[in-house]
């Protein structure tokens, strides 16, 4: 598993302006730093702010943005991704919100998808 590059945010930033998911993300982040004691909050940002994205994109085309983004992250194909079982990738999220500072990317991805 890598860590998250530049090109990670605009990925995301694609996948929050296609499913319209700005507010939600917000609240989200926001419920968060409210409950959260301050060390573990990127990482709790982070799995709670993938999963809305999981659970908001219905629709193919955001669902393939998807793969591809945890793919590109996982550094495996997106298909793999597709087809791996629900507890492989939830363990994954968790280990990307773990390793990477989740509340940074959340934001920039924000800043990308308002232009």
């Amino acid at each position: 598993m890598r860590k998250i590059q530049t090109q990670d945010v605009f990925k995301l930033a694609r996948v929050i302006k296609r499913a319209n998911l700005k507010d939600e993300i917000a609240k989200v982040v926001e419920e968060t730093n409210a409950e959260t004691e301050k060390e573990k909050i990127s990482e709790r940002v982070g799995i709670r702010v993938f999963l809305t994205i999981i659970e908001n994109c219905s629709d193919e085309r955001t669902e393939e943005m998807i793969y591809d983004l945890f793919g590109g992250i996982a550094e495996v194909p997106a298909n793999n991704i597709k087809s791996q079982s629900l507890d492989v990738t939830f363990d994954m999220i968790k280990q990307i919100a773990t390793e990477n500072n989740m509340m940074n990317f959340f934001d920039a991805a924000g800043k990308l998808q308002q232009k």
